[in-house]
């Protein structure tokens, strides 16, 4: 059984890679621990965002409640990417 962990956010930013995007996702909720919120950061072009859209349809409902993924279409330096999810991660504390 899973305990949430109240105020702990995982983010994950990706691109053009929605199989291993997903299986990221899919390790971070299988532990014993999971975070309360999952922010996933897709800067990949329309047809990996919908392949991976496709992908997460798939996962229980409370679990894609625990899920916000957030796309933009001009892809993001790692350090731009990092401090969005940072904000995105601090708006909802």
């Amino acid at each position: 059984m899973s305990i949430v962990q109240e105020n702990l956010f995982v983010c994950v930013p990706t691109a053009n890679r929605p199989l291993l995007a997903y299986e990221c996702i899919e390790s971070v909720l299988s532990g014993t621990v999971i975070p309360f919120k999952l922010l996933v950061l897709d800067m990949s072009s329309e047809k990996f965002y919908s392949e991976f859209l496709d992908l997460t349809s798939a996962l229980s409902g409370d679990v894609s409640e625990r899920l916000e993924i957030i796309h933009v279409q001009n892809g993001l330096s790692p350090s731009a990417a990092r401090h969005e999810l940072g904000k995105r991660a601090n708006a909802e504390l």
